[in-house]
């Protein structure tokens, strides 16, 4: 695009919601079609909408999150208590592992090397 910000327009588009529009979509979505989505889905939803694309493109959501992984947020905005899906519950459970490095990819290497 040789740095022409007009260029890189022709080809992408941004949208940006502030946080009640966004619980406003996610509570609203929820409670009309049952189905939940994580804060981030919902501002993907929302961009979506606010995109101008003509009838010929059929106009998809990808989910970025099960909303367990916003549980706090996501109860608050809907008004009741999540369920972890169980995958997710037993991982809860579990002895957290960690394993300091030096931010390089050199190290990041040899530990997948000494790992696998």
């Amino acid at each position: 695009f040789n740095d022409n910000i007009e260029s890189i327009r022709t080809v992408c588009s941004g949208s940006s919601f502030s946080d009640e529009i966004t619980k406003d979509e996610l509570h609203s979505f929820y409670h009309h079609t049952g189905y939940l989505m994580c804060p981030h889905t919902s501002v993907g939803r929302l961009a979506l909408h606010d995109t101008a694309l003509s009838d010929d493109y059929i106009k998809v959501t990808v989910a970025t999150a099960h909303p367990a992984k916003f549980a706090d947020s996501v109860q608050d905005i809907i008004g009741q208590r999540l369920e972890l899906p169980p995958a997710l519950a037993d991982i809860m459970t579990r002895e957290p592992h960690v394993h300091e490095m030096k931010p390089s990819l050199a190290a990041m290497t040899a530990y997948i090397d000494a790992t696998q």
